[in-house]
């Protein structure tokens, strides 16, 4: 009777903890409508994440408690989306120009060559390797 009772709260806690969790999947795409790849979908305060395909397309194990999605990719401002109750989130990236105001050039020659430019300068060192 006893192993009975224990066999079935073990049964329950696998049932219940299963129960917390619910699956999401969603795409990323910029403000043209283009898929956007390895942009980084994590669940805000838990260690859960993932990147988006391809494709744009990202799918995701959350906790139920689970509230807003963080998603970020470089040339794009970092969001803060709402899950909602929804099964499905289509996320639509905004250009950061913040983060592309500087560009690394490398050039080889005998040696490695590292140099920061702004984009102002990018027509000039343009002109400078012709």
């Amino acid at each position: 009777m006893k192993k009975l009772l224990l066999f079935c709260i073990c049964i329950t806690q696998v049932l219940y903890s299963m129960a917390q969790t619910r699956s999401i999947t969603g795409s990323v795409t910029d403000k043209a409508g283009n898929p956007v790849a390895n942009v980084s979908v994590t669940v805000k305060g838990y260690k859960q994440g993932t990147s988006t395909s391809t494709d744009g397309s990202f799918s995701l194990n959350i906790s139920s408690n689970a509230k807003t999605l963080i998603v970020s990719s470089v040339g794009f401002a970092d969001q803060e989306v709402p899950i909602g109750n929804g099964s499905n989130i289509n996320i639509v990236l905004n250009n950061n120009q913040k983060q592309l105001e500087e560009v690394v050039v490398v050039a080889s020659r005998s040696r490695l060559l590292v140099i920061v430019v702004s984009f102002r300068s990018l027509s000039r060192l343009n002109a400078f390797f012709q």
